[in-house]
């Protein structure tokens, strides 16, 4: 009985800390929003755009023939690293993820695509949020 009493507690105790959590992810999906939907209407090209907020970055990843398997990332040296794994798309999709800008522990952002380094094709400076 006191060991079902003490599995309890320890459960509880567990999960009122995995609600505690407070540390926001450097970089995390990110809601397609309307000022966004409109900046990528015309774009054909697949490939890697970024958004510059007043306080923080959004990536997006066009997809016109390949999606967004996983996303992961790394900082090392000040730079932050993101890898995108792509996956054939039935249909063209758009990805979006929110960088956090305010972070210092990096001062370069580099994207790698299945492996390959690739570069932003244009850089959208946009409206004041």
């Amino acid at each position: 009985m006191w060991r079902k009493i003490s599995l309890v507690v320890i459960t509880v105790f567990s999960i009122s800390l995995y609600g505690c959590k407070d540390d926001q992810e450097l970089i995390e999906p990110y809601t397609m929003t309307e000022e966004i939907r409109e900046t990528m209407s015309g774009i054909t090209e697949q490939g890697v755009y970024a958004i510059n907020y007043p306080k923080e970055k959004a990536i997006i990843y066009q997809g016109i023939e390949k999606g967004i398997r996983t996303m992961s990332y790394t900082v090392e040296n000040n730079v932050l690293s993101i890898y995108f794994e792509t996956e054939k798309l039935k249909r063209p999709r758009t990805y979006v993820y929110r960088i956090d800008f305010s972070d210092s522990s990096y001062d370069t952002i580099d994207v790698i695509v299945d492996g390959n380094s690739e570069a932003f094709i244009s850089y959208f400076l946009q409206w004041n949020q």
